[in-house]
């Protein structure tokens, strides 16, 4: 979620003027303060939740409150946990409308695109605070990075069903960097790519 994004939806909201988005935009850049928590040190919201709350009316998106949320299982093994920790995304509820789906940045809305290819499912994006979101991403797929099995398992069925011009879309571009950046960090020589059939 960057501080710009947050900056321009609130200024063309009308909740903060030109002066105030240059100041918290200053904030963010020369101390390195996460947005959220500039907006509340310079008290434009009295809480996280009045945020959240507006993020959700701004997207069309239903608000929830997941601090002691439990999920179902089969929920929860929709989304593999590698692509759950690259996109920042926890599966909330399934039903006739799609996978609604709570993400870390739910301003980004690449994310979403991103996680209906790699799944091929319809996404409803829904907010939550950003902390419980990562606090269930952690407690039900785990803390490390993802790596490339998990990331791949979700790729399984993408080339079925896929155009061909989506061959440059994530979560494939993504994959293909964290091969690459794998490759780096374990300084290969060179790296091959067989086409099969399966």
């Amino acid at each position: 979620m960057t501080a710009q994004n947050v900056v321009d939806m609130l200024e063309a909201r009308g909740v903060i003027d030109s002066g105030q988005a240059y100041d918290l935009t200053q904030d963010v850049v020369q101390n390195g303060k996460d947005i959220l928590q500039a907006l509340l040190d310079y008290e434009i919201f009295p809480n996280e939740d009045v945020f959240w709350s507006l993020v959700a009316e701004e997207l069309g998106a239903e608000h929830f409150d997941l601090a002691s949320f439990e999920p179902a299982p089969s929920v929860v093994n929709l989304i593999p946990g590698g692509m759950a920790r690259l996109y920042g995304a926890f599966p909330v509820t399934l039903d006739g409308r799609g996978l609604h789906v709570a993400f870390t940045d739910p301003l980004n809305p690449q994310l979403v695109e991103d996680l209906r290819f790699g799944l091929d499912k319809i996404i409803v994006p829904v907010v939550a605070r950003r902390s419980q979101v990562q606090d269930l991403i952690d407690k039900h797929y785990g803390t490390s990075a993802p790596n490339i099995d998990e990331i791949f398992g979700g790729l399984k069925d993408a080339g079925k069903n896929a155009p061909e011009v989506e061959a440059n879309s994530a979560p494939i571009v993504k994959f293909v960097d964290l091969v690459m950046t794998q490759a780096i960090k374990e300084r290969a020589s060179d790296i091959h790519f067989e086409p099969f059939e399966h």
